[in-house]
């Protein structure tokens, strides 16, 4: 999906869809590999489903 962004150069947005299938809080981790010779960004978050 194309950013927001309206700067040249400006990264793309990723959405990813989560499906639950019980309530509960779970660890998430993600990460993006931009290219092969490049360390991969990570991120970490908790989802709390109701």
């Amino acid at each position: 999906m194309p950013s927001r962004n309206p700067l040249p150069g400006a990264g793309s947005e990723r959405i990813l869809y989560l499906r639950a299938k019980r309530a509960g809080t779970w660890p998430v981790s993600l990460q993006l590999q931009r290219a092969e010779h490049m360390p991969a960004d990570e991120r970490r978050m908790t989802v709390t489903v109701t």
